[in-house]
């Protein structure tokens, strides 16, 4: 099984946005990152999962609209959430050949780490740039690889 770790495109600064940061959206080069991965080669059964922030939703709805899919809001992607459920969730077996998930620069590093812990060699530098991806291959429940991809060229 594949799950694709990406983190939120480009966003406006919190000092440009008065609201609520759930509700902070993409910048314009967020946009156009965000673009670039509705042009991802995906599996047929793919489910795609995101922070309920609008910045992670906006950065995978290119995707999800390619596939044809919804996105499934989901509140383990959340800033401050707890990357170890994240870590042990990806590691069970699900009903699709891959998965997508959406989340935040405080949380994906950390579920990488953990992730490591448990044996997943990172092909990669140890970072998690705006919308970069990685791709995680959990073989039998066990991280095995996940290979990083940078953000795409705007």
């Amino acid at each position: 099984m594949l799950v694709h770790l990406v983190r939120h495109a480009h966003a406006l600064s919190r000092r440009e946005w008065t609201g609520p940061d759930g509700s902070r959206p993409l910048s314009e080069t967020g946009h156009l990152q965000a673009r670039q991965f509705g042009s991802i080669p995906m599996a047929t059964s793919v489910e795609v999962r995101s922070s309920p922030a609008v910045r992670c939703i906006e950065t995978i709805r290119p995707l999800a609209e390619t596939l044809g899919t919804e996105i499934v809001v989901d509140e383990r992607l959340a800033e401050a959430a707890d990357p170890q459920v994240v870590a042990e969730w990806m590691c069970f077996t699900h009903r699709f050949e891959e998965v997508v998930l959406c989340g935040h620069g405080d949380l994906l590093p950390e579920v990488l780490r953990l992730l490591q812990l448990r044996g997943m060699i990172l092909d990669g530098p140890n970072a998690v740039a705006k919308a970069s991806l990685w791709p995680c291959h959990i073989v039998d429940g066990a991280p095995v690889r996940a290979t990083y991809t940078p953000p795409p060229p705007v």
